[in-house]
């Protein structure tokens, strides 16, 4: 990718380099993302490359909003490739459905305590349909602790997770905090749940 472009608010996109030939390797064709400055969580799912950005929005009451989009870039034809639609999601893409018709996301949320210090943050997992330009979502599920990284591999979603920081029982010992390899079926949107969970030591 380049950001050359981000100045003016948009983003360059080459998603191809065409390594036939090592000793001469091609460039493939550019596509631009308008308004966009950054992306995160490039996934490529068949012939299309997927990712997230995060726009900003102040209200007339001075506060700042946020929102994820899903970025799609048709790449079957090397030399020039197809930006899609942005669709606003839930959270930022852990991964698309072999056939693109679904997304599996990972959104925050904070937890407002009385005070300040007891404010929590909350992961959930978000099962997306992406129809007509829109993200449906069909099922959440909300993790026990908070969410490291994620991979999703066909129909299988792999989140590593370990306990919130004021759930930890080393906290105040300085020992060792338990880590865990959770795995999730997204086949089916009306049974997306978790399906094992690894223990993968501590860290």
């Amino acid at each position: 990718m380049d950001d050359r472009g981000a100045d003016h608010g948009q983003l360059h996109v080459q998603p191809f380099l065409d390594l036939a030939n090592p000793d001469a390797p091609k460039l493939g064709g550019t596509v631009t993302l308008p308004g966009v400055a950054w992306t995160q969580d490039a996934h490529v799912t068949g012939p299309m490359l997927a990712m997230t950005h995060f726009e900003s929005l102040q209200g007339k009451d001075g506060a700042w909003f946020g929102s994820y989009w899903l970025d799609r870039i048709d790449i079957s034809q090397p030399n020039a490739p197809k930006a899609l639609a942005k669709i606003n999601i839930p959270g930022w893409l852990v991964g698309l459905s072999p056939d693109g018709k679904s997304a599996v996301t990972l959104d925050w949320q904070v937890k407002a305590g009385t005070k300040p210090e007891d404010s929590k943050v909350e992961n959930t997992l978000h099962l997306v349909g992406l129809t007509d330009g829109k993200a449906v979502v069909h099922k959440s599920v909300t993790l026990a602790n908070q969410a490291g990284a994620t991979l999703r591999h066909g129909d299988a979603v792999y989140v590593a997770t370990w306990p919130y920081w004021w759930q930890w029982p080393a906290a105040a010992t300085g020992g060792d905090v338990a880590t865990e390899l959770l795995v999730f079926d997204a086949k089916n949107p009306t049974t997306f749940g978790q399906g094992a969970v690894l223990q993968t030591g501590s860290g």
